[in-house]
């Protein structure tokens, strides 16, 4: 396992891919928008800062060993940047300010991306951009097929019965 997770991170971590990261992410701050960026492994996050990519610009780390609270407290009032885990539980996020997120990294769990998504919707109606971001191997196709297939269940179900009635369930 720690092997496929070695390789699965070194693939994600592609040149072409990391400046595109970089790229977008200039373009959304250029707008003075807010974005929150998924990966799969502290790793990333450690590559991320080390890297140089982020220009010195302050940013927040949400995952399950980080003060939570204040980072969310920092993203809300000065900070442009969040980089969270997948599954990481962030405290009554209020992302109204926030209307770009990026999956860096893929997850096989379609619950989790569908989750961060409605999260961010609000009643509102604002924008929300996401950017999925893929990179053209085997593992990236089995998880892109198993989340298309996830994906077409939900829709089905979601046709047969309203959003009500399977919240009453």
């Amino acid at each position: 396992m720690q092997v496929v997770q070695h390789f699965q991170y070194l693939y994600t971590l592609c040149k072409r891919k990391v400046d595109t990261l970089f790229s977008l992410i200039d373009d959304i701050l250029s707008k003075n928008e807010k974005v929150i960026i998924y990966t799969k492994f502290l790793s990333e996050i450690r590559f991320l800062r080390e890297s140089g990519g982020l220009r010195g610009r302050s940013f927040v780390v949400m995952s399950g060993n980080s003060n939570k609270i204040n980072a969310l407290n920092r993203f809300e009032r000065s900070v442009n940047i969040m980089i969270c885990t997948y599954k990481v539980e962030i405290p009554c996020i209020s992302v109204k300010n926030c209307n770009n997120i990026i999956f860096f990294t893929q997850t096989f769990d379609y619950k989790d991306k569908l989750q961060i998504v409605s999260s961010c919707y609000g009643d509102d109606g604002w924008k929300l951009n996401v950017h999925d971001f893929w990179v053209n191997t085997r593992l990236e196709d089995l998880i892109k097929n198993n989340l298309g297939r996830k994906k077409n269940v939900l829709k089905n179900i979601c046709s047969v019965m309203s959003r009500s009635e399977a919240l009453n369930l």
